[in-house]
Parts: structure tokens; sequence; C-alpha cells
């Protein structure tokens, strides 16, 4: 799935044209293989609570 948004009009077809990829069954079984939830860590965004105060 592209990821839309851009301020350039050849990202935008770059976005446009990763419609067209097409992931092999082998491809889709390294992906979820090397990023199962298990192997990923951390928190997704830096605790931002002290901000501000």
């Amino acid at each position: 799935m592209p990821i839309p948004g851009t301020r350039h009009e050849r990202y935008l077809e770059d976005n446009v044209g990763a419609a067209a990829v097409r992931l092999s069954d082998a491809d889709l079984a390294t992906l979820d293989s090397a990023f199962r939830p298990e192997n990923v860590t951390g928190e997704r965004y830096e605790d931002m609570s002290a901000l501000g105060r």
C-alpha cells in the first residue's frame, strides 16, 4: 500500500508506482519472520510527558 502525501511530483509518481509492486509468498514470509511482534522492542515515541512543565 503506497503512503500518500508529498510535496514533489516525482515522489507522488513513486507512491503511485508502489501500488503495482507485488510480493511473492516467499517475500511475505521473509518479512513476517523479520518483523515478528516479539522481535520489535522499545517505545514507538519517546516519553514526552516532561515537556512543557
